[in-house]
């Protein structure tokens, strides 16, 4: 389990008045020169696609309310969920242009701005969710190419969640990687190339439309999924098996700011969001265990089976699949190969300081 885990609290949302002449970030009033003089108030507005329930964005709810504890009460809120400010595929492009001060988005959906930043989505890359966390913070200090992408970007990280292992939901029987070989499959960023080598074929169906790909037989199976995405969008109703084929933990959303908002706000709400980040990366690894526990009983109801299969049918998969999609990862740098040694030696060498979890839902709600 993780080090301990922070409560939900509620947190305010706050709407900015459309005054003439105010910037989306605002002091209380349009006064006072320069962001958080005089004690006024800060208000960020943040986008996201996601849904406002889904444990991601509770994650980044409580990290906003914290930061507003923390700074004490100097910085405000005003939330946008689901796309209803920004679509998904656009939250990227509109913290960068500073439409917004704030959104959230994975970066794998844009590997040719991030290159360095996806190496957590490469197929092995990673098998714990705490020794995720921890590289990212290591490398993000001393890894001159992995900030300067985020500088070019126009953007600052401020919380990476790395999510839980991708599953496999099949109308089909599978009981090995071979069964895979013919079948339409529904995937996306890095589980594309891995489809693809198991003799897939692959389809790019945004997660929208899954749902009836699946119940009109448009797909077989779909994955690029974790199992609380399946059981929040009911795959279970048409898919009815679930499967633990091995797919790792691969991939991360990340909640970033505008790099000249967060340039301009001054130094003590910069360290909210510092110390608020701490928190919440202490807390993610329960977070991301508890959401998963509560999507197996939605699933079974839905009238999924879901299936884990043992490690000798995992590892056969993974010999199969996994090392093309590395050797095209390294081709993508310079210095693809130090840098993926360098990643593999982080993960061996964590400390366990923001708990241990290996992604796989479906083993816990098997056990």
């Amino acid at each position: 389990m993780g080090l301990y885990t922070v409560k939900r609290r509620p947190l305010k949302t706050f709407f900015i008045a459309a005054v003439s002449g105010c910037l989306t970030l605002t002091l209380a009033g349009c006064a006072g020169g320069s962001n958080g003089d005089a004690g006024g108030k800060v208000t960020l507005k943040f986008a996201s696609g996601l849904p406002e329930n889904l444990y991601i964005s509770e994650a980044y709810a409580d990290w906003a309310a914290d930061v507003g504890e923390i700074s004490g009460g100097e910085v405000e809120f005003d939330d946008y969920y689901a796309g209803s400010l920004v679509s998904q595929t656009d939250v990227a492009k509109a913290v960068s242009d500073g439409q917004v001060e704030l959104g959230q988005f994975a970066p794998n959906t844009l590997p040719d701005k991030f290159k360095y930043t996806v190496v957590d989505s490469i197929p092995g890359a990673a098998t714990d969710v705490g020794a995720v966390i921890a590289a990212y913070r290591k490398l993000y200090e001393t890894k001159p190419e992995l900030e300067a992408e985020w500088t070019k970007s126009g953007m600052v990280p401020l919380l990476v969640q790395p999510v839980a292992a991708n599953v496999l939901a099949s109308t089909k029987e599978l009981n090995s990687y071979e069964d895979v070989r013919g079948l339409r499959v529904r995937a996306s960023g890095p589980m594309l190339s891995v489809m693809d080598e198991l003799g897939a074929t692959t389809v790019t169906l945004p997660q929208v439309e899954i749902y009836e790909g699946l119940q009109r037989g448009v797909v077989d199976a779909a994955t690029s999924l974790t199992l609380p995405s399946a059981a929040s969008q009911s795959f279970g109703e048409v898919a009815s098996r679930v499967y633990d084929v091995g797919l790792p933990t691969a991939g991360l959303v990340v909640v970033v700011m505008n790099k000249s908002a967060y340039d301009d706000l001054p130094a003590q709400i910069k360290d909210a969001f510092a110390e608020a980040k701490d928190n919440a990366d202490k807390a993610w690894v329960d977070r991301l265990m508890e959401a998963g526990a509560q999507t197996c009983e939605p699933l079974a109801e839905q009238g999924a089976e879901l299936i884990e299969w043992n490690d000798s049918q995992k590892k056969a998969l993974q010999d199969a699949s996994f090392a093309p999609a590395q050797e095209a990862f390294k081709a993508t740098i310079p210095d693809g190969d130090a840098y993926w040694d360098e990643w593999q030696d982080l993960m061996a060498g964590y400390g366990g300081e923001y708990g241990h979890y290996d992604g796989s839902d479906i083993a816990g709600c098997l056990k």
